[in-house]
Order: structure tokens, then sequence, then C-alpha cells
């Protein structure tokens, strides 16, 4: 059927140019409707809603130009500015913005307004000790790891010692346990503050260099990778002595390519790599390690909003283990 063409006729037109047919022809005994429109196009059994359209632009086009202006913006909203208004006034959701060409471009592409990155004071209250769905995958590896005699366990970006306060409510922590966690100056300084209110200074420890990696049973990041301009290949290297076991929980990863990418925690914004999830597991094992388990974190939402691809990101983990 031919689209309707919409117009709208003189009222004081003439009976024989307000009547139509069918085909679009006059006929004389039909009648130009008394809003002065009336289909070009058409035929006769026209639906209920050619009515109601009707109806409504004959309504529209009464209506003064500002009126229809301001209508059609709350009709049809620029959803992509309306969603970095809300990324830059965010303070409580996990939100994404942005394709970059690499971790440093969306660094310095951080809005100005904004603290950028973990080193601000701020970010040292943002988690509380929790156990959440998503961490059951690594905790289980992690009890494996503990009960197997792997007692020194290097948390990478592990804040200001969560999941150590976490998981001890659910492990039996050996009394030769040493937990290291490393973070940015800021969050180990409160870190350091909470070990000592909390009696665990026994047993945690605190660095700002993941090169004190070296020598550790298990490496372990939990949300923290995504975070970090340095690859997980790159930080091995670095290690004289390898970690026995990698344990890695919540990885942003992607089944494509490798996004870099803004994320807002609330009080700052954050460079953000959603590694390419193959590319990931090649890096371990050209350092030298054998998979043991991989996972996906489901139920953890992950999108960046108009970037190509942006929804298909999740949460993944793995264990490896060095080869001998």
């Amino acid at each position: 059927m031919p689209p309707l063409k919409i117009e709208r006729v003189n009222r004081d037109c003439t009976e024989e140019q307000g009547l139509w047919q069918p085909d679009g022809t006059h006929r004389a005994n039909r009648r130009l409707r008394p809003d002065g429109m009336y289909p070009v196009r058409g035929n006769r059994h026209r639906s209920t809603w050619f009515y109601v359209f009707n109806s409504l632009v004959a309504f529209r086009m009464n209506q003064p130009l500002e009126t229809q202006m301001l209508s059609t913006l709350l009709q049809f909203p620029p959803r992509e500015s309306a969603y970095r208004r809300k990324f830059l006034n965010n303070t409580d959701e996990n939100l994404f913005m942005g394709s970059f060409d690499s971790f440093a471009a969306a660094e310095a592409g951080a809005p100005p307004s904004k603290a950028v990155g973990y080193a601000n004071a701020d970010a040292g209250e943002l988690y509380s000790p929790q156990i959440y769905f998503y961490d059951y995958p690594g905790l289980f590896w992690l009890g494996r790891s503990i009960d197997a005699g792997m007692t020194r366990v290097f948390d990478l970006g592990g804040h200001v010692g969560i999941k150590y306060y976490a998981f001890r409510r659910v492990l039996s922590y050996p009394e030769d346990l040493h937990w290291t966690v490393c973070d940015v100056p800021g969050v180990v300084d409160s870190g350091r503050a909470m070990a000592i209110k909390r009696e665990a200074t026994a047993q945690l420890d605190f660095t700002t260099d993941y090169r004190d990696a070296s020598g550790c049973d298990v490496l372990y990041a939990s949300g923290s990778l995504q975070y970090l301009p340095t690859r997980m290949e790159e930080i091995l290297s670095a290690l004289h002595v390898k970690p026995k076991r990698i344990i890695m929980n919540t990885t942003a990863v992607h089944p494509e390519r490798t996004i870099f990418t803004l994320n807002s925690i609330g009080v700052a914004v954050c460079p953000y790599r959603i590694q390419h999830h193959d590319d990931l597991l090649a890096e371990l094992a050209r350092a030298g390690y054998k998979k043991r388990d991989v996972w996906r974190n489901e139920g953890k939402p992950i999108e960046v909003p108009f970037v190509a691809g942006g929804d298909k990101p999740y949460y993944a983990g793995c264990c490896f283990d060095l080869a001998a």
C-alpha cells in the first residue's frame, strides 16, 4: 500500500475540492473532514490508527512553532547527551563511556570536572568487606590454594584488604598466612590504618609496588586488572620469581577485541581496559602458565553504550598454575 500523505487544505474550499474517493480522486458523496485534513492517498478500509495519526497531525499543526519544537525534543531526547550528563553526575552507579585508542588516551580523555583514578582520598572509603555472589569462583580456588599450603597471597589491587576481611569469615586462615595488598598510595594508607584498628597486621601487609609479588604463592586479582595501565604479561615479566598460581576474578573481557574506555566509580573516573578474552589467556600461556579453570561471572553487568560492540563485554575469571 502506498504511504499516506497528509495535507492541510483551505477550510473555505469549494465542495468539489473537499470531496474524494478511496483511490485519492474527488467524489461528490464524500466530504472534507471538519478539521481540514484529508488523505491524498488511501483506501476505503482505513484503520483506527490512521484517524488517530491524522488527528495528532492536525493538533500539532495548530500549535505555535515553539510548542511543536519543545514537544519534539521531549519526545525524542538526545540519548547520548543525556547519558553523558548521567555519567558526569554519577555518584553510585558503575557506568562506562567512550572508546579510546589506548589506556593512556582514555586517561587523557577523562572529564576535567572529575577526579581521575583511585589515587584520591575518597576512594579509600568505597568498598566494604562483603562476599558477593560473583566472588565465589575465586574464593573456591583461593581456599583450595591455602589448604594446599600456598600461604603467601599477593592481592593485586586489593584496595584496603576487603577480600582478606571478607574471606576470613568462611575460610580457615592458617597462622602463617601472609596476605599482601598492592594498591595506590592513598588507598594503602587507609588500609594500613584499618589493619591496625582491626588488629590484622600480623597477617595483612600493604605495598604500592607490584614487583613485590615476586616469590609469592598466589597472585590474586579480583576486579583490578582492568584498572591497571600494565598488562598481566608485563607484570609477570617484571618478577624475579613468578607466582606458583594466578587467580583472576571479575576481570573485564570482550569476546572479539580490546576496548579502552572510561569508568565512573562515583567519586572519580578511571581509565578502563576491557581486554580481549583470548588474548588475556594467551598472555598467561606465554608466561609459562597452564590453565586449571576458566569461568564467567554471570549476573555482574557491564556495557559501554554508544560504542560498537559495547554490549558484548562480560566479567570472567580463571585459575592458572605455573608449569613445572
